[in-house]
């Protein structure tokens, strides 16, 4: 479950939070697999707290792996707003 703390803003250029995800984000879901195989934990049943996650590049890959709940936690406003629209993009 997502929840919105954010309006739907269009302030701050994200070109640069889009294309940095872009380039390293392939490499996210092999990480996560790798964690996942080292602890025992059913992903389904779990809630992941993310803490300084920027654009939730980590909750992400863990929900491509079956993660069904997780919460992001940032201090950069617009980290958490392009994050939210992508995982509102997502869940369209």
């Amino acid at each position: 479950m997502i929840q919105n703390n954010f309006e739907d803003s269009t302030e701050g250029s994200t070109e640069h939070l889009l294309a940095a995800d872009e380039a390293i984000f392939p490499i996210f879901p092999v990480l996560a697999e790798s964690v996942i195989s080292r602890i025992s934990c059913d992903l389904s049943r779990a809630t992941i707290l993310d803490i300084g996650g920027g654009t939730g590049l980590w909750l992400e890959a863990f929900r491509s792996v079956g993660l069904s709940s997780g919460t992001l936690v940032d201090c950069e406003y617009e980290s958490l707003l392009f994050a939210w629209k992508r995982w509102k993009k997502m869940s369209a």
